[in-house]
């Protein structure tokens, strides 16, 4: 009686899986009459922080009802590009975009598909699940180029040829003793983040310590057991030094 005086007609609880990074934590999103209002981390799932969810994700309402969102397709009118060039973006039908977009697409498939190349950048969510792999392959194989501002050449070639893995984690199960260089692994960001905090958490509790090398105190230094703030571009020679303690002065290792 009381929901019906209020005029809320439908308050229901719908499962799905967070967006704002490629985590893909198990959250669930609160509704009433048609608006999301909550979204909170689900318990009953493993994907994530096992029913935790961090800020992000926790904002991400904001996305969704911001009003500068995007909702339709936009169309360039100014052929002049540069640096203080006004685009003069104009909205377009999603009928005009693709009326504007397969002929020329079968005009190219027709000829030759690698003369297609699908450019994307940093989603809210792994390309896969928009099915990026797939399109492309239907298409003929047209060549893919990466964008934005994420890039992992830096530690993903390294994992590989080190560890066989895509990311870098410490096994905070039976880790004693973690060095973090200039990484929030377990507090906030990288791959699996809110499980990696979740487990970086217990083990914590378990005993672990950990060092943070960092110039500021940030996440990873604020919740490390000791934060050294050494000064930027110095890691390499931290990292040379130990080893020469360990080699030279402690003669531990030959």
């Amino acid at each position: 009686m009381e929901a019906r005086k209020l005029g809320i007609y439908e308050d229901k609880w719908v499962r799905t899986i967070c967006g704002r990074c490629y985590g893909q934590c198990g959250i669930r999103v609160h509704v009433v009459n048609g608006v999301a209002v909550e979204i909170a981390g689900d318990p009953d799932s493993t994907q994530g922080a096992s029913g935790g969810l961090c800020s992000k994700g926790a904002s991400g309402l904001q996305v969704l009802y911001d009003p500068n969102r995007l909702n339709v397709p936009l169309r360039r009118t100014n052929p002049e590009k540069g640096l203080f060039a006004d685009p003069k973006w104009k909205e377009i039908t999603w009928e005009e975009a693709l009326d504007e977009i397969v002929p020329r697409m079968k005009k190219i498939l027709s000829e030759n598909p690698q003369k297609l190349a699908m450019q994307y950048s940093v989603l809210r969510s792994p390309r896969r699940a928009f099915g990026q792999e797939q399109f492309t392959a239907a298409l003929g194989g047209p060549s893919m180029v990466g964008g934005g501002l994420h890039c992992g050449h830096g530690a993903h070639p390294v994992a590989g040829m080190v560890h066989s893995s895509w990311s870098i984690v410490p096994d905070f199960r039976y880790c004693n003793l973690a060095l973090f260089f200039g990484s929030n692994k377990g507090v906030g960001s990288g791959h699996s983040a809110m499980v990696a905090a979740r487990q970086y958490a217990e083990a914590r509790t378990r005993g672990m310590k950990s060092i943070s090398f960092d110039p500021m105190c940030n996440f990873s230094g604020g919740k490390a057991t000791e934060w050294v703030p050494i000064l930027p571009g110095t890691d390499g020679a931290v990292v040379l030094a130990m080893c020469n303690v360990i080699v030279n002065e402690l003669g531990i290792w030959d």
